[in-house]
């Protein structure tokens, strides 16, 4: 992830899933059940190497690089 020092403003993300892996998607934060498969905040990842834009990660709540720290962020089908 990547992010304006200045500003603290992500500018987007690079990420890569392996073909076999059975994680498809990004969850940020958890939702109201309190695990991250209930959160609506949610990116898809197909196979390879993907670039997310600042304005899609806008789109799930994350504008500054304090916003990725505040959250817990992890993968699932």
């Amino acid at each position: 992830m990547t992010f304006n020092n200045t500003t603290r403003a992500l500018t987007g993300e690079s990420v890569f899933r392996d073909a076999a892996c059975l994680y498809q998607k990004i969850y940020i934060g958890t939702g109201p059940d309190g695990t991250p498969n209930g959160t609506g905040r949610k990116l898809a990842v197909p196979a390879g190497t993907t670039s997310i834009s600042a304005n899609q990660l806008k789109q799930v709540g994350l504008n500054v690089i304090e916003d990725v720290l505040a959250l817990q962020i992890t993968a699932g089908p």
